[in-house]
């Protein structure tokens, strides 16, 4: 008896399951107008350009020590604080 409830129960589910994916898949929306289609040879492009891929990089090679205390000064905030010398 209780075999045949969970079998029952499960065709429910499964017929449940692809009843709500046919109506979701029914629900597609129209490609909006601003996008266009893509087989349209008429359709405007904006010319190929080249860019370096390291276009804008910068170099960080290793560099010899410096003193903390001038990079510190350098990158601190700038005019009298407390702690200034």
């Amino acid at each position: 008896m209780l075999a045949s409830v969970w079998n029952g129960f499960m065709q429910i589910k499964i017929a449940a399951t692809a009843v709500v994916a046919l109506v979701a898949g029914g629900c597609a929306v129209e490609r909006p107008s601003f996008i266009g289609r893509v087989d349209d040879p008429a359709a405007p492009m904006r010319a190929a350009s080249y860019a370096p891929v390291m276009a804008g990089t910068q170099g960080y090679r290793p560099a010899e020590p410096k003193g903390w205390e001038e990079l510190n000064r350098r990158v601190g905030p700038q005019g009298g604080g407390a702690n200034e010398r």
